[in-house]
């Protein structure tokens, strides 16, 4: 094997290696950890590499983020899958995943609280991102606009850059922004952008 064809291995395990830290580190700190529940035990979330989308979709623990390695699908080791949009069991909802920490974006919805740190890449042209009351303290994404605008509302309680408004991003002049939750301030958020 040569050596630039081992690094490519060891760069394709790069997400991996960041998430299962990550997780260590959520554990060991009592903070929003990266894990899921089955049977009512907490267990550490791997990625599990499948054989078909048959097996991908048959990942029942799996959230919007959550990644499977396609063994079927590219050259070896695979091409990794993110869950894009629930529910889990539809293999629509899982496309190839767009970078470390990136999903795709593909429909208007509201932010949970796995957004938490996640990058969306907007997959349609327009979309209406909204932020309901009850996102975590801290919470923190990145949005990348596709060819259009995104809208950004608030649903109830929300305070967006201070108001109760509705904010307008423009893929011309913003090639990403941030939504940010105030610690500070409960369901109050900093949109970046203009």
């Amino acid at each position: 094997m040569s050596p630039s064809t081992r690094i490519e291995q060891i760069m394709a395990l790069q997400p991996y290696i960041i998430d299962s830290l990550r997780n260590i580190y959520d554990k060991l700190t009592g903070e929003r950890i990266g894990i899921v529940s089955r049977t009512n035990e907490e267990q550490f979330f791997n990625v599990p590499n499948v054989s078909s989308a048959t097996q991908m979709t048959a990942q029942t623990w799996a959230k919007i983020g959550n990644c499977c390695l396609r063994t079927d699908i590219g050259e070896s080791p695979g091409t990794l899958y993110t869950l894009n949009t629930l529910p889990n069991n539809v293999v629509a909802n899982w496309g190839p995943t767009v970078g470390a920490g990136t999903v795709a974006f593909p429909a208007s919805r509201a932010l949970t609280r796995d957004d938490d740190g996640l990058v969306l890449e907007c997959t349609a042209a327009t979309l209406a991102v909204t932020i309901n009351s009850g996102l975590p303290p801290g919470f923190a994404c990145a949005i990348i606009p596709n060819e259009a605008t995104t809208v950004v509302s608030g649903s109830g309680a929300p305070l967006l850059n201070g108001a109760t408004t509705t904010l307008t991003r423009n893929s011309s002049t913003n090639a990403s922004f941030g939504i940010i939750g105030r610690v500070s301030a409960l369901d109050s958020y900093v949109v970046g952008g203009s």
